[in-house]
């Protein structure tokens, strides 16, 4: 399936710690987490966060094979159309697109 990346929160960490740790283990980022935007709840009971994060210019991601199969760069329109993505995502899209606070950085 395609996602973010992500993962879960560790004891003593909140959630920008937590998702610094997952981009690097996972993508080898070093990430700037900029805020929190959103949080939900899969229709399975996960609890997810939704976090803006910005990468070093010219710093790509190495994904570690052990924890990510590819890693694609796609638009909100092929992310939406793709038939193999996470069931979580259309539900963030639409909350951004409804959301009158929304700020588009």
């Amino acid at each position: 399936m395609i996602c973010f990346p992500g993962g879960s929160i560790e004891p003593n960490e909140d959630f920008p710690t937590a998702i610094r740790r997952e981009m690097d283990e996972e993508l080898s980022l070093q990430v700037e987490v900029i805020k929190h935007l959103w949080s939900s709840r899969t229709a399975w009971g996960t609890n997810l966060e939704w976090m803006l994060c910005r990468r070093p210019e010219g710093q790509p991601p190495v994904p570690d094979p052990r924890e990510v199969e590819e890693v694609f760069w796609m638009s909100r329109e092929e992310i939406l159309s793709h038939r193999e993505v996470l069931g979580s995502m259309p539900g963030f899209f639409e909350r951004i697109d409804t959301d009158p606070h929304w700020d588009r950085l």
